[in-house]
């Protein structure tokens, strides 16, 4: 799936954790319509009202 949408991760090691390492990741909402395809991708901190509108027109217009 990562590779699908392209969403960028990879491991951090992490001494003292319990873990041992988190994975850092893409920081994004990805709009994708019922047959998988990506419509929109709104990069973190996108406004409420712009994603608001892309589903919006996505409804109308599918």
């Amino acid at each position: 799936m990562a590779k699908l949408y392209g969403v960028k991760y990879y491991k951090v090691e992490l001494e003292g954790s319990s873990s041992g390492y988190a994975v850092n990741h893409s920081a994004a909402v990805y709009l994708i319509t019922q047959d998988g395809s990506l419509r929109f991708l709104f990069p973190h901190g996108t406004s409420p009202a712009l994603i608001v509108k892309a589903i919006r027109y996505l409804l109308a217009n599918t």
